[in-house]
């Protein structure tokens, strides 16, 4: 079954920690999104738009981040989607994360 998990370090030292797989317990804040849910969100084409507006490649299959850079602008797309009324509760969870990772000066990453 196809899932994506959504996770942000809380500080640059559980940042550094991922990229060598070695977390501690509390190191990220992560939503697993079941295939189901994910399959809303490819529908109404948040991924889709992330991709273009941020130069990602958010697809099956493919791990992609979002740098700290970028993350005002993904919270704009995102909080598009939330304003439309759209009834997908993970829009408002992701939101949370990237609030945190844009908090915390982290990355956002997307495993596939």
């Amino acid at each position: 079954m196809r899932q994506i998990i959504i996770c942000a370090p809380v500080t640059t030292d559980a940042m550094k920690r991922l990229d060598f797989d070695s977390c501690l317990e509390g190191d990220l804040e992560e939503i697993s999104i079941p295939e189901k849910n994910l399959e809303l969100l490819w529908g109404i084409g948040l991924f889709n738009e992330l991709n273009e507006c941020l130069d990602l490649l958010i697809d099956d299959y493919e791990d992609e981040s979002i740098p700290y850079e970028k993350l005002k602008k993904a919270i704009k797309i995102l909080q598009k989607y939330i304003d439309q009324g759209l009834e997908i509760k993970y829009l408002i969870k992701i939101n949370e994360i990237f609030k945190i990772a844009l908090d915390n000066k982290t990355n956002v990453f997307l495993y596939f």
